[in-house]
């Protein structure tokens, strides 16, 4: 019985011995998992931290470069707003100086003496005496203005003075043969005004300005009766008393206009 007893308890003794001796190795082998899961775990936690570094570094690099770039776009725009209000300011005031220089009349400058002479001369005391005209002085006369006349009223004159010369219009002479029978009222309504003389006449061109008008040797025939006087002393050269007068218009010719007086004979 006691040796029974002795058994169990050896027995008993034995199963709690490899009871604790399991449970020792299996609390050894989870710790050494649990270990080794850490040692797993530990290196993926330094990655991160490192990449979580890294991003920041990135981040920070990238922060710097970013406000290091809007700091340059930030001076070029500036440069170039200041170069362009720069540019704008010098065309104005070269527009201003040339609308100033336009408008700006140019002014004489006082001799030293500050002596005037009579007619807007002033003395110049170290010239030796020398005058200086003034600018209205220095400006060209203007060409007088153009003088119109009445060319009807040379004919007229011309007609009249011919015939205080003993000659006779063709007019009054078909009026004399009318009268006296030696022609029909017929004959003379077909000869009146010209009694044949049509095509026998010389013209006599005068300038239409009477500032211009001359003879053709270049005598100055400044008024209508000057125009008349040429035109019948030219007539009353003729040899036959009859004569007839008339205006044919403006001829013109280099740039200057005539008017033609024709002379029938």
């Amino acid at each position: 019985m006691i040796t029974m007893k002795k058994i169990s308890i050896i027995l008993l003794s034995a199963v709690l011995v490899f009871s604790m001796a399991a449970c020792n190795g299996g609390k050894e082998k989870a710790d050494n998992q649990t270990e080794k899961q850490t040692e797993s775990v530990k290196p993926t936690e330094e990655v991160a931290m490192a990449t979580e570094a890294v991003t920041e570094v990135t981040t920070e690099a990238g922060s710097e470069e970013t406000e290091k770039d809007i700091a340059e776009v930030k001076d070029s725009e500036e440069k170039t707003d200041k170069e362009d209000n720069q540019s704008a300011d010098n065309e104005t005031a070269s527009k201003q100086k040339e609308k100033s220089e336009q408008n700006d009349e140019p002014e004489q400058k006082a001799p030293a003496s500050g002596n005037k002479e009579a007619g807007g001369n002033q003395s110049n005391a170290g010239n030796g005496g020398q005058t200086t005209d003034s600018p209205k002085d220095n400006v060209s006369n203007p060409k007088p203005a153009s003088v119109a006349y009445s060319p009807q009223n040379v004919v007229s004159l011309a007609t009249a003075k011919c015939q205080a010369g003993g000659m006779i219009t063709t007019q009054q002479n078909l009026q004399n043969h009318l009268n006296d029978g030696s022609i029909t009222q017929e004959e003379y309504n077909e000869y009146y005004p010209y009694d044949g003389m049509e095509g026998s006449y010389y013209s006599v061109f005068v300038e239409t300005d009477l500032n211009k008008a001359s003879t053709i040797d270049g005598q100055r025939l400044s008024s209508e009766d000057a125009i008349a006087e040429y035109i019948a002393s030219m007539l009353l050269l003729e040899t036959d008393p009859v004569f007839y007068i008339s205006y044919d218009g403006v001829y013109t010719t280099g740039g200057t206009d005539y008017y033609e007086f024709r002379c029938h004979r």
